[in-house]
């Protein structure tokens, strides 16, 4: 008897979370840096690292916030899963931020780039990736074997 490694539904699930946190992480660091450049400080700005690691943990709470979206709009008409994800999302960029803000004792506020900003843009886009992500429903297929 083989031994099953992962079921098309479980690989399903991570390959989701794994994209939500890229494209989270990712869209904070590059809304980041285009504020940066369009603002223009004055110096030369070395926070792409900081602003990468505050958003790692952003990236769970939209993974978090999005599993509760995912349960409420996700059979639901495209248009009500996007507006009803877009207000979960702008939620969690303010209580991340204010919760950032609670823990540094406001140092998250002395980014190069507004936080809020970039933490509001980069919660949108992934929670747009997992709540349009496709649902993957148990096949019978993919169903453990039942010893008899």
């Amino acid at each position: 008897m083989a031994i099953q490694r992962g079921s098309r539904m479980t690989r399903g699930k991570w390959m989701r979370r794994l994209a939500v946190f890229a494209v989270t992480v990712t869209a904070g660091v590059s809304t980041f840096w285009i504020v940066v450049h369009l603002a223009r400080p004055g110096w030369k700005s070395h926070e792409y690292v900081a602003i990468a690691l505050w958003t790692i943990p952003l990236s769970f709470f939209v993974l978090l916030f999005g599993k509760l979206a995912r349960r409420w709009f996700g059979r639901r008409k495209p248009f009500i899963r996007v507006v009803g994800s877009l207000i979960i999302a702008v939620v969690c960029a303010v209580f991340w931020t204010f919760l950032a803000v609670a823990l540094t004792g406001g140092y998250a506020l002395a980014f190069d780039a507004d936080p809020l900003f970039c933490w509001t843009i980069a919660s949108v886009a992934g929670m747009l990736v997992n709540v349009q992500w496709p649902l993957l429903e148990p096949s019978a297929q993919a169903s453990p074997p039942v010893s008899i």
